[in-house]
């Protein structure tokens, strides 16, 4: 069973819907979170306020937190993407009702079983970033700044081929193949290098808008990581 484990957001309450009263609650999950499965929804609140009650809805599902209770694990089914939420807080004959959302997404596929088909050695210990095999070839961009580069490294006996130092003020990260073209991200710099992969030269500098961490591709797109739990998809064209 999972946790949401979000920083709590400070929330000062004014309206009830008989005069006016202030409820302070901390509550979890805040909005901006981020569940990884279907799964059950830790909510949870703290507050100086005894509630009589508690009542949760996520999506269609109902939960009930009686009195005393400031923590329970909410079930709710539904599909995946972002997801409504609120929570009503009942005292006496006083109400107040705090809306939120978070995001709903599939986990991560269960890897029953690796097998170990060969191990490559090299002599070479890169700061190795972004790493991607074509037709027998390693492409791969190492990070550091004043270290980054770009080199072709042969499959079959391991050895550094063709080589592209980057400049010092860029810090090199992942890089994907679509056809021809090599492209490399770079990390704080907002570009990404699009090379020609069998001679590794530059063929242009693309602005990004957001930092550069891991690239994959389908063979058409560009699928960008920037540390966040965001992923961007860039065109090739």
């Amino acid at each position: 069973m999972r946790i949401i484990s979000i920083v709590s957001l400070f929330i000062a309450l004014t309206v009830g819907c008989n005069g006016v009263t202030e409820f302070d609650v901390t509550l979890f999950p805040n909005s901006g979170g981020v569940v990884t499965a279907k799964d059950s929804v830790l909510v949870s609140f703290s507050s100086p306020e005894k509630f009589d009650s508690v009542v949760v809805h996520i999506g269609k599902n109902k939960e009930v937190l009686a009195k005393g209770v400031t923590r329970k694990y909410c079930k709710f089914e539904t599909k995946y993407g972002s997801v409504g939420y609120n929570a009503t807080f009942y005292l006496d004959n006083k109400k107040q009702t705090i809306n939120r959302g978070f995001t709903n997404r599939p986990g991560v596929p269960k890897i029953e079983k690796l097998e170990v088909i060969k191990t490559f050695s090299r002599d070479e210990n890169p700061h190795t970033q972004g790493y991607t095999i074509d037709n027998g070839v390693i492409y791969e961009s190492t990070g550091q700044y004043g270290e980054s580069y770009v080199h072709k490294v042969n499959l079959k006996n391991m050895k550094s081929g063709k080589r592209v130092n980057l400049e010092d003020k860029y810090f090199g990260e992942g890089c994907a193949i679509i056809g021809d073209d090599l492209y490399v991200l770079t990390w704080m710099e907002r570009v990404m290098f699009k090379f020609d992969k069998n001679s590794l030269e530059l063929k242009a500098t693309i602005p990004i808008t957001t930092e550069g961490w891991g690239l994959t591709t389908d063979g058409k797109n560009l699928y960008l990581s920037d540390g966040t739990q965001y992923i961007y998809t860039l065109s090739s064209t």
